[in-house]
């Protein structure tokens, strides 16, 4: 999400960064895939700037997720007290929110891939313009983020009855990679008791150094992981994880994820 305060409250754009190992355009899948999900982005977050009984607790939602982003940054103390003023403005019904159109939004593509050319497609009337990045300038960006405080990726996420579980790994300057499992379940919270509403519906282990590790927590905690719903993997860990799936979920299950790669685009490099 773009935030951005206007007047007394804010305005909300949706973008969407897709990584890819592939050759990609302005046609490929992952560009068709960040539209679909800017266009249910934008149509869900229209909830904010109605009014209506539930208002202050979707807009609390947003004040969360405003939160949980800010952790992330590494800010100055002027930012800071920008920052401040939207968490604000999102938890208080009395300030307006305005839910900009898709056309407001932008999607970026980053790909390693030789084939790739970097490429810019002006938006059309009703859609976000695309910003496809080549292996130059993904290397380029990358080694910023490497070298400005740190870089958060997903390794792995999969889809579970009521959220996801995700193997994250980030790096800060100069430091190795490290890995740990999060969970979310906000979307159970519209199913919840009223006594119920407010818990905590994301969670997230402590550190590790190794993605195999990180592997370790996962079965630890849903051995029966490899029979969910695959949502991303990063192409460097491809084959280890589907080694993994078929070292627990024999080659059925190996069958169905690679199945489901072929939907994703996603190619292993070794076929066993």
């Amino acid at each position: 999400m773009i935030v951005k305060s206007q007047g007394n409250g804010l305005s909300i754009a949706v973008g969407e960064s897709k990584f890819s190992a592939c050759s990609v355009d302005a046609n490929s899948a992952p560009v068709s895939n960040a539209r679909k999900q800017i266009s249910s982005s934008v149509s869900r977050l229209r909830r904010l700037a109605a009014q209506h009984p539930l208002s202050a607790r979707v807009r609390s939602k947003l004040a969360g997720a405003l939160i949980r982003q800010i952790h992330l940054t590494d800010a100055g103390q002027q930012r800071a007290d920008e920052l401040k003023d939207l968490v604000q403005a999102a938890a208080d019904p009395a300030r307006p929110i305005a839910v900009e159109p898709e056309s407001a939004g932008a999607i970026h593509v980053w790909s390693v891939d030789e084939g790739t050319d970097d490429a810019v497609v002006p938006g059309q009337p009703g859609a976000a313009p695309v910003y496809v990045h080549g292996r130059a300038a993904t290397a380029a960006k990358l080694r910023e983020l490497g070298g400005s405080g740190g870089l958060r990726e997903t390794v792995l996420e999969i889809g579970a009855e009521g959220g996801s579980i995700m193997i994250l790994r980030e790096r800060k300057a100069g430091e190795d990679w490290r890995f740990q499992m999060k969970t979310d379940e906000t979307a159970l919270e519209d199913f919840l008791s009223e006594e119920d509403q407010g818990m905590n519906l994301v969670s997230q282990t402590g550190y590790v150094h190794s993605f195999h590790e990180a592997l370790g927590l996962l079965n630890d905690r849903y051995p029966g992981w490899f029979c969910l719903y695959l949502l991303k993997v990063h192409p460097e860990f491809l084959d280890t994880v589907l080694l993994e799936v078929r070292k627990r979920g024999g080659p059925t299950e190996e069958t169905r994820w690679r199945e489901r790669l072929k939907e994703m685009k996603q190619t292993p490099a070794v076929q066993f």
